[in-house]
């Protein structure tokens, strides 16, 4: 079948990467096309410099699943490496776009790069697709706040605790899944039970500290805090996610988690004390609720 054909990284699955997928999609939708996102996987950087990995800010099947909820109906994942990259910006129009993935249209963003050693831009996709009678669309940087939207903007603000900015960037607010895992279970003692998560490898992490958050469990949605850390008070831990649902209280180890981070409340520190960690934590806590309220005293 014939295809319309998406072309990014798309890490973080950015308002930018959403336009450029949903002009992909409505092209589709009118030429009775396959609307389609091809993506290198791994990401091309871990391929081209493994010596200087980008962390990125989405699994791929965090990302697969993001771009299938923008109407997408399928994600290519190229898996070739080395042997795709290297094809000339020639070849890889003729060969990959234009013959393996039959490509009736193409649509990239303006910064899109392919081709050994990156020696395509995308005025020269343009021109190859036109040769190869392909329709290509490349559309124009996106600007938020005076600033270019991409997945480098985004991956600063995530390190900077701006997490509503990295909200705001994005197609989705910002969530890591997995499965709950044992900690020392303190919390549970304390009356303050938490729900702990791992982050995987090669994924950036957000600033270390508090959030408030929501969090998915099955299928509810609660209202928490959550820590993004290594809990120093009382172990010195993996850095992982530990979240505090407010009105849960259930056992949960095993089960499958969301958790979307919406505010930066505090660094994360190490207290004197565990009553001193348990008195901040009520502090937060009430935080949190009013943030929810819509008082946004955080």
């Amino acid at each position: 079948m014939k295809t319309a054909v998406a072309l990014g990284s798309f890490d973080g699955v950015h308002i930018a990467h959403a336009a450029l997928i949903r002009n992909a999609v409505s092209y589709a939708r009118t030429h009775d096309l396959l609307a389609m996102a091809y993506v290198f996987e791994p990401h091309p950087r871990l391929l081209l410099r493994p010596e200087k990995p980008v962390e990125l800010l989405t699994t791929f099947a965090e990302k697969e699943a993001l771009l299938y909820r923008l109407g997408i109906d399928k994600v290519q994942a190229e898996r070739r490496g080395e042997k795709i990259l290297q094809l000339s910006p020639e070849a890889f129009v003729k060969e990959v776009l234009a013959e393996e993935l039959q490509a009736s249209f193409v649509t990239a963003g303006e910064n899109y790069r392919f081709g050994k050693n990156a020696a395509g831009d995308a005025s020269y996709l343009k021109r190859l697709c036109e040769k190869a009678h392909v329709r290509c669309e490349i559309m124009d940087t996106v600007f938020f706040d005076g600033q270019s939207v991409s997945s480098t903007r985004i991956r600063q603000c995530l390190s900077d605790g701006e997490i509503e900015m990295v909200n705001r960037l994005s197609f989705a607010p910002y969530t890591k899944c997995g499965t709950v895992i044992r900690g020392k279970e303190l919390g549970r003692k304390l009356g303050f039970p938490t729900l702990n998560i791992a982050f995987e490898n090669g994924i950036l992490l957000p600033k270390k500290g508090v959030y408030i958050s929501r969090t998915t469990v099955d299928g509810e949605s609660y209202c928490s805090i959550t820590n993004v850390g290594e809990n120093p008070t009382v172990e010195t831990a993996k850095t992982r996610m530990e979240s505090h649902l407010f009105g849960y209280d259930a056992e949960a180890y095993g089960k499958s988690v969301a958790v979307t981070l919406l505010s930066y409340l505090r660094p994360e520190i190490k207290f004197a004390s565990v009553d001193a960690l348990m008195a901040q934590l009520v502090q937060d806590k009430e935080a949190a609720i009013q943030y929810f309220k819509g008082e946004r005293t955080v």
